[in-house]
């Protein structure tokens, strides 16, 4: 009997902690790689979930059949069934939130002039993006969003327009880090890549 509810112990906790820790160290990293695990550990969870299931029903079929129902029964199978419950809204949660971290794109502007820079928008086909507050000097602000219209995505300023990007697809994600330098007219694109 212990060795049923043992069980459906592990099939509650192991792809919840698996899940999170790979989720975590996803949002830390950004690896292509914890992806793939983690859709590994969503297929193998979602098999733990029925083990576990089953392991909690055969608990609860044996203790009942035993001549006394064991210490503390109730509380040990509703927080085994709740364990078991929650990998649900959980897998789901993340699942959700790296969807939409991977259709976000991510706009970086470094002030490296000798003033501050105001004024700026992240600007995409018939659509402002983002809008900036005042950039102090040697500073940097960040702006994401989803992009909602093919095109080109540029940064405009009161006198000047830079292309980020010259094409970008609708809920299609990215980092675009963006320095502007001295005199405030040179914008450079140090970097952008997709993440996906």
């Amino acid at each position: 009997m212990k060795g049923a509810y043992r069980v459906a112990l592990v099939c509650g906790a192991a792809p919840l902690l698996t899940g999170v820790s790979i989720y975590v160290l996803w949002l830390a990293t950004s690896a292509d790689w914890l992806e793939i695990a983690g859709l590994f550990v969503l297929f193998l969870g979602c098999v733990a979930f029925g083990v576990g299931v089953l392991a909690l029903a055969r608990y609860v079929w044996l203790a009942f059949r035993a001549p006394e129902l064991p210490r503390r029964f109730w509380l040990s199978t509703f927080a085994c069934a709740a364990l078991l419950v929650t990998n649900l809204p959980a897998a789901g949660l993340i699942v959700c939130d790296v969807s939409a971290r991977k259709g976000t794109f991510t706009v970086v502007v470094r002030n490296e002039t000798p003033a501050p820079l105001t004024g700026l928008e992240v600007v995409g086909p018939d659509h402002v993006y983002a809008v900036f507050h005042a950039i102090p000097v040697g500073e940097a602000q960040s702006r994401s969003f989803r992009v909602r219209r093919e095109g080109p995505l540029e940064l405009r300023s009161a006198g000047a327009t830079t292309v980020i990007d010259g094409y970008v697809g609708a809920n299609q994600g990215g980092l675009a880090d963006v320095t502007v330098g001295p005199g405030g007219t040179t914008v450079a694109l140090e970097g952008a890549h997709f993440l996906d």
